[in-house]
């Protein structure tokens, strides 16, 4: 039985096939996209056109 990813949006919480959300990871103290789907670590999660109300919100600092 195969079990498909499911994730959520860190704005507005719906729930997605991880392909069609953005994985970010925090390195250094700096948000970075994980394009390759392949960095370390804890990931965020989010719709492309929920970036800049992420941003606006401060949500980073919750999500990691």
């Amino acid at each position: 039985m195969s079990i498909k990813a499911i994730r959520t949006c860190i704005v507005c919480r719906k729930s997605e096939n991880p392909s069609a959300l953005i994985r970010l990871t925090l390195v250094d103290g700096k948000v970075i996209p994980d394009l390759k789907g392949g960095a370390p670590g804890r990931g965020a999660w989010l719709h492309r056109e929920c970036a800049e109300s992420a941003i606006q919100r401060g949500s980073f600092k919750f999500a990691f």
